[in-house]
Parts: structure tokens; C-alpha cells; sequence
């Protein structure tokens, strides 16, 4: 009975080796060397087609930076065109806005000279001064001839209220009229 158990293990065994005789005779390369030839022709592959890829973007590169310059070289003339038009408006408008400055300080400096002016000046350097009061002061001017009237606390007071009202740009004269306060 030995036997009988033996032989279909004997027989898978057979099986097995004839197979594999019969695989190695079909391709005397092993398996293994069939996977390494592709994977070495996929690699080569992939290298030639990487290095066609950089060429071609090399190339794109040098016909984006050649229309860059050739765009750059059709907008300068242009651009230069256009700043030559620019150019004298804008010194235009600068010597027009010298000019609207000039009015303006010449309207500032003739309000200034005006009696009114004239006048307002005083009574504001008056507020700053310490001791004179521009509410006890009475300040007219006509023609550039300031009359002072009212009362000061002593003759000190008298004179520097004069001072600054003969200080002011337009003031031709100072009438004082000034009064020193008793006691």
C-alpha cells in the first residue's frame, strides 16, 4: 500500500520537473533578464523623451524672450512719443500752478496791506502778546494809519502795543491814543 500513496506524489513530482524543463527549453534567457532589458528600454525612453522636452522648451524660451524684445523695440518709440506729448503739458501745468501761487500770495499779501487786514493782524499779535489785551485795545486803520484807543496797565504796555502795531506789513503810521489805567 506504500506504493499506492507514493506514486500520485510521485507523479505531481514528475509533473513539475518536466514543466520546468520544458520553460527553460523555450527561452534559455531566465525571466528575470526579460524584465531588466524592458525596464532599461522604457528608461531610455523616457530619457530621450525628457531630453527632446528640454530642448523644445529651450527653444520656446528663446522665441518668447526674442517677441518679448521684438514687442519691447515696437513699444519704445511709442512710449518715447507719447512723453515727448507729455512733456510740455505738463510744464504747462507747472508754470500755471507758479502762476495760481503767485495770485494767491499777492491776494494774501494785499488782504494783509488792507486796512481790514491790517487791522486783524494786529488784534491777533495782540492775543499773543502777554499783558496787552486785544479786548481793551480799539485797533483802526484807514489807509495804513492805525489809531490806537483804550486803556493799558502802564507805559510799557503803551509802547509795545505800538511796537506791534507798527510791526505789521502796510502800516504807514501809528496814531497812540493809548491811556495808561490809574490806580
Amino acid at each position: 500500500m506504500r506504493t499506492n500513496s507514493l506514486s500520485p506524489l510521485l507523479v505531481t513530482l514528475a509533473a513539475a520537473i518536466v514543466l520546468a524543463a520544458f520553460m527553460t527549453g523555450c527561452d534559455n534567457k531566465p525571466v528575470t533578464n526579460d524584465v531588466d532589458a524592458q525596464a532599461r528600454a522604457a528608461g531610455a525612453k523616457l530619457d530621450r523623451a525628457a531630453q527632446r522636452a528640454k530642448v523644445q522648451l529651450e527653444e520656446a524660451a528663446k522665441k518668447t524672450e526674442v517677441a518679448v524684445n521684438e514687442g519691447a523695440d515696437k513699444l519704445k518709440p511709442e512710449l518715447q512719443h507719447a512723453g515727448a506729448e507729455l512733456k510740455p503739458k505738463l510744464e504747462s501745468a507747472g508754470e500755471k500752478l507758479k502762476e495760481a501761487a503767485k495770485r494767491t500770495g499777492d491776494q494774501i499779501s494785499a488782504a494783509e496791506a488792507s486796512d481790514s487786514g491790517i487791522t486783524g493782524s494786529i488784534k491777533t499779535r495782540y492775543v499773543a502778546e502777554p499783558g496787552l489785551s486785544a479786548l481793551k485795545i480799539d485797533v483802526d486803520t484807514h489807509d495804513g494809519v492805525v489809531t490806537l484807543n483804550g486803556v493799558v496797565k502802564d507805559e510799557e504796555a503803551r509802547q509795545r502795543a505800538e511796537k506791534v502795531a507798527s510791526s505789521v506789513k502796510g502800516v504807514k503810521s501809528v496814531k497812540n491814543h493809548l491811556t495808561i489805567k490809574q490806580g
